[in-house]
């Protein structure tokens, strides 16, 4: 039996640490490489789930900490797509790399 609240979800990216990756920047640049950017993901996730937990929301996500953009995780081990010129989103503004070829 329900105890009448409504469960609270939370879905998608969360702002990545300054530390971790350049901040309001599309596809921000990992600070960091190797075995320190691996650390710097773990701890980054870590902290999320915590502020999270902290919140009182009832499905946490590693708030995608180890991604570097939703679009360029998939898209950059694909061939073909053309990093060095972007394409504009419907907005008007930069949405991502430039996959028309």
């Amino acid at each position: 039996m329900s105890n009448g609240l409504l469960q609270t979800t939370i879905a998608g990216s969360l702002p990545k640490p300054e530390w971790l990756a350049g901040p309001q920047q599309l596809w921000a640049p990992w600070l960091l490489e190797g075995e320190r950017l691996a650390e710097a993901k773990r701890d980054a996730v870590r902290l999320v789930v915590f502020d999270q937990e902290h919140a009182g929301i009832d499905i946490v996500s590693d708030g995608e900490q180890t991604r570097r953009h939703f679009v360029t995780t998939f898209v950059e081990h694909l061939d073909g797509v053309d990093f060095q010129h972007t394409c504009r989103g419907r907005t008007g503004l930069e949405a991502g790399p430039d996959i028309r070829r």
